[in-house]
């Protein structure tokens, strides 16, 4: 913190979105799951990597070409693969991001959040809660441009990347 005078997030993971069984319900099945040994196990909905996922399916980009990138990517370096969720991933990343979400002194720094509108990956709600707590003076939350955008906010389309790099830069000259 001495050294980093402020911090920009672009759809913080300040909440998983779990669906309907929320927090404590996926806490719950994360815990006995790992509990009797499936740990390394895909958690409830979640699956390998697929070199055979389409465009359609992706929670993350507007942008087609960008999608396609990352896919080549993928099939040339598959040590990049990312696929579904563990239940030990799970389990501890609930628990941090409730502490985040509680646990304020974390935020020595001043912050500035970008949400990101169509994001069915992180829960918006608590990057506001988040901000809203911290108040302007600590965390600034920019969601205006960006209603449409995906998970990945620089990995979007021209448009929405732009003025998102657009909006970096007009804080970094601040």
């Amino acid at each position: 913190p001495k050294n980093i005078t402020a911090a920009f997030l672009f759809s913080p993971m300040f909440q998983i979105e779990v669906g309907f069984v929320g927090q404590t319900g996926a806490s719950l099945v994360a815990g006995i799951m790992g509990g009797v040994g499936y740990e390394e196990s895909y958690a409830p909905g979640q699956k390998p990597y697929s070199a055979q996922s389409s465009y359609e399916e992706n929670a993350v980009t507007n942008s087609r070409s960008r999608y396609e990138m990352r896919k080549q990517l993928y099939n040339r370096y598959t040590d990049l693969r990312v696929g579904g969720t563990t239940v030990a991933w799970l389990r501890e990343s609930l628990n941090f991001t409730e502490y985040l979400r509680k646990t304020l002194s974390v935020y020595s720094t001043p912050v500035v959040v970008f949400q990101a509108g169509k994001d069915t990956l992180v829960g918006g709600a608590a990057q506001y809660r988040v901000c809203e707590r911290l108040n302007a003076r600590y965390c600034r939350l920019v969601k205006a441009g960006f209603e449409n955008s995906k998970h990945e906010i620089l990995n979007e389309t021209d448009e929405i990347r732009s003025l998102a790099l657009k909006k970096l830069e007009q804080y970094l000259d601040y």
